[in-house]
Order: C-alpha cells, then structure tokens, then sequence
C-alpha cells in the first residue's frame, strides 16, 4: 500500500475513469482532488450573487432578439438549481472542514479567489 492507496480515493480514481476514460492515480490524482476542493471552497466562498448578476446581464444583453429566442432561452435558467448545487457543496464542504483547512494551509491560500 502506498501513500496514496486510500478507498477514497480508489472511488474516485474509479469515477474518474469511468466518465473520463482517463487512469490517474497516486500524486496526480491526489493534485485533482486538492484542486477541487480548492474549486469548491472558492465557489463557497463566491455565493450567489456573481452568478444572479450574470443571468441579469445575459437576459438583457442582446437588443435585437429574433422571434424572442435570446428571452425565452434565457427564462429557462433557474436559479434554484444553482441554489440546490450550492447548498451541496456547503453540506460536503462543512462535513469534510479539516480536510479543507489542510488543503487550504499546504497551497496558502494561493488559489483562493477574493
């Protein structure tokens, strides 16, 4: 068993083959997971807002709307389905704190957005 050989992460080098078609293991899939975790910490830490605000700005950011596509394709994003993903990525995020002040404490915040 080497440093990287965790059930954890045996699942997620699993799931990543399989939708991926790509076998990455040891310190590269390790490297995956800290920058998701750094993702998901920084999606956290962005709220909702950024996102509302680009709805705003892309359902009014075209003046000529053929037979009203642009409005009605538009009408059709959800904010509660960015509400539901947020709300997971909290729940994980919350369940797994120390993993994530470990990843965050090894990079020094270098890739935590403001």
């Amino acid at each position: 068993m080497n440093e990287y050989d965790y059930p954890s992460m045996q699942r997620f080098s699993g799931f990543f083959h399989t939708y991926t078609g790509y076998d990455i293991r040891g310190r590269s899939l390790f490297r995956i997971i800290e920058g998701m975790v750094i993702g998901l910490f920084n999606i956290q830490n962005m709220g909702l807002g950024p996102i509302q605000d680009l709805i705003n700005h892309t359902s009014s950011a075209v003046t000529k709307d053929w037979k009203n596509v642009w409005k009605l394709g538009t009408a059709l994003i959800r904010i509660e389905f960015f509400q539901k993903i947020y709300n997971v990525i909290y729940e994980v995020l919350e369940m797994n704190h120390e993993e994530l002040r470990w990843v965050l404490k090894t990079h020094l915040c270098n890739y935590v957005s403001d």
